[in-house]
């Protein structure tokens, strides 16, 4: 687990705070208006300046810079109401809903460095093997009869993109204003490829279509969600003038521009072009560009797609053996400075290197695995360190290697991230196995990370999907969640004893015992101890009327008395041979909330104690003329006795 950069530990630690704090940000009276802020300051080195402090904020985290005071504060706030009405929105201008929206999440951020009013050590390492992990799914119904089903898990490649676009824009709506969206063919996703950098530049989800037109569905999308500005990459071989038609005549939108080039690599630099030459690479002052090999390995595009959207950064497609002119051209005229290549020497060779260096870029970062798993996996490890992005430590997402479409939908979604604290890793899976690197990643991290204040909590992991069963089996979801798991379940032990009317059970870990001793007017909560609906004796529940709970925190011992005065054949007022005390599984939680694990289901039998019926053996030591004589007593079930007499004569 890598440490973040006090900066980051920084903005990880405000971004709970900051959404709270968003509603409570007010200027004071006679303030002057809000004023647009440039994106970073810069001083003649073209370093951040020393006296700016760096925000995370918004779900992205998108960086603002500003000086640590309070009139800064004042003056950046903007009070921004909140109406759902499209017709409010309509009325405001493109610019100035965005304007409002970038302020929203400005203000969130400042006002909670107030709030916290310290530096906080926060962990910032990628998610990892937690204390528990599961899958993430959704109650699509509120109907507990049901199944919940996988969020992102559409009926093929389009479904799923929408509904991860549906996903982003509402969580970016929630701090901001979302009117822009990338569309993309997926019949042709090498086009799609550089996609990711894009949309995060115009804070945008990525869409898939069919070549030849629109669907309904995507249309109806753009309606809702008030976009108004779409982005079509690839040319019409991949994205017909039938579906530009379309696009325009959705209500909502108001300008569609197409981004290509003569072929796949110079549309990446269109698109680049539209990303701008202001992207930063991890905060080192140094502008950067992401080049990859789709031909070689799409798979890499994945893995490097959430990062180029978290950092803004153009994503540049390459030949194996040459920089293309096209390319080469884009990087003089940005004057990019750092180039990550994702890939190994097969994908991106050593002369495609030399060829940056040509060109004017001063540095040149390889990541690269054994293969396209391990290769994913190196793009979280080598990027933990990145100043400008911190990685969840809650959230991880499957990809099927082999589902490129799914894996491009997906980038803006996980670089937005899927929780609060950060971007969410994109892991990469086979069809029915989950790969060693993979497997390796989610049981590499410690058992507990360190929250805001510095106190070490359990770490609970939240598995998502990115497409159905088809493509993430039930295997190898399974497969991950044993993997990311580190710690077994609560245990408890039952001692009991046949007459008694009482028993105990201690557990592996302190519980909650809220309205401990049962039997009152307070009633348990959900998770703890004293709830009587989680126990059984003989197979009967116990009587609420009567039996009672109580907990001893110091042992971690909870002793069920039984009524003695029931005279149902449904209840048990003492414990008989062969009766089963039950605790039900999964139902007793961990007192520590950060803790996820529950005590695991247990049953115990009350032994029928043996009758003895071993006679035992007495044997007389004497000798002649002896003044004593010993009497030895031998039994299997007692220690052994010796009695020694001394007969007075």
């Amino acid at each position: 687990m890598r440490a973040s950069t006090s900066a980051t530990a920084v903005e990880t630690a405000l971004v709970m705070a900051a959404r709270l704090a968003a509603e409570k940000c007010r200027a004071p009276a006679g303030a002057p208006a809000p004023a647009p802020r440039p994106r970073s300051w810069r001083d003649v080195t073209g370093r951040r300046r020393r006296e700016v402090v760096r925000l995370r904020s918004g779900p992205r985290h998108r960086d603002r810079c500003v000086p640590f005071s309070t009139d800064a504060l004042w003056r950046s706030c903007s009070v921004i109401a909140s109406d759902s009405s499209r017709s409010d929105r309509q009325a405001a201008s493109p610019a100035a809903r965005r304007h409002a929206g970038r302020h929203a999440r400005f203000t969130a951020a400042a006002a909670a460095l107030l709030l916290f009013g310290s530096v906080l050590a926060v962990a910032s390492s990628p998610a990892g093997a937690a204390n528990t992990a599961s899958e993430a799914r959704l109650d699509h119904d509120s109907n507990p009869a049901t199944a919940s089903v996988r969020q992102f898990g559409g009926s093929d490649r389009y479904a799923t993109a929408l509904a991860a676009a549906r996903y982003f824009v509402d969580v970016a709506n929630s701090t901001g204003s979302v009117e822009t969206a990338v569309v993309a063919s997926g019949e042709s996703l090498v086009d799609a490829a550089a996609a990711a950098g894009l949309a995060g530049a115009k804070d945008a989800p990525v869409l898939l279509t069919r070549r030849a037109r629109l669907s309904s569905a995507v249309a109806k999308f753009l309606d809702d969600a008030y976009i108004s500005t779409v982005y079509v990459v690839g040319g019409e071989n991949a994205v017909s003038a039938k579906v530009l038609a379309d696009l325009r005549a959705v209500p909502s939108v108001e300008s569609v521009i197409r981004l290509s080039g003569h072929d796949r690599q110079a549309t990446s630099v269109a698109v680049s072009y539209e990303v701008g030459a202001e992207s930063e690479y991890c905060s080192t002052g140094q502008t950067g560009a992401v080049l990859v090999n789709a031909d070689v390995s799409f798979a890499d595009v994945m893995a490097v797609g959430p990062l180029a959207f978290a950092l803004e950064l153009p994503l540049l497609l390459t030949a194996a053996d040459t920089l293309p002119a096209d390319v080469a051209g884009f990087l003089i005229d940005s004057e990019v400075e750092r180039v990550v290549v994702v890939g190994g020497t097969s994908a991106v060779s050593s002369a495609v290197v030399d060829d940056l260096a040509s060109v004017g870029v001063d540095d040149v970062t390889r990541i690269a695995g054994a293969n396209r798993y391990a290769t994913a996996v190196e793009v979280l490890t080598t990027l933990a360190d990145c100043g400008s992005v911190s990685f969840s430590t809650t959230t991880v997402a499957l990809v099927n290697a082999d589902a490129p479409a799914d894996g491009v939908s997906a980038a803006p979604l996980l670089g937005q991230g899927l929780g609060a604290d950060g971007v969410t890793p994109m892991l990469l899976v086979t069809t029915g196995a989950l790969p060693a690197a993979t497997r390796a990643y989610l049981a590499s991290t410690p058992l507990r990370v360190r929250d805001a204040l510095d106190e070490a909590v359990f770490t609970q992991l939240s598995i998502t999907s990115i497409g159905g069963t088809a493509v993430v089996t039930p295997t190898t979801m399974a497969a991950a969640v044993a993997a990311a798991t580190t710690s077994s379940p609560l245990t408890a032990a039952v001692t009991a004893a046949v007459g008694a009317s009482s028993f105990t059970i201690t557990f592996s870990a302190a519980v909650p015992a809220d309205a401990c001793p049962s039997g009152g007017t307070a009633t348990p909560t959900a998770g703890s101890v004293c709830n009587l609906a989680y126990y059984t004796v003989a197979g009967y529940p116990l009587n609420a009327g009567g039996d009672t709970v109580a907990y001893d925190p110091d042992k971690r011992t909870a002793t069920i008395q039984l009524d003695d005065d029931v005279t149902d054949d449904a209840s048990r007022t003492k414990l008989t041979a062969g009766d089963t005390v039950a605790i039900a599984g999964g139902k007793i939680s961990a007192v520590d909330p950060t803790d996820k694990r529950v005590v695991a289901a247990t049953v115990f039998t009350v032994e029928k104690v043996a009758v003895d019926r071993t006679r035992p053996r007495v044997s007389i030591v004497a000798s002649e003329n002896a003044y004593a004589f010993a009497v030895i007593v031998e039994d299997p079930n007692l220690p052994a006795f010796t009695a020694t007499a001394d007969p007075k004569f």
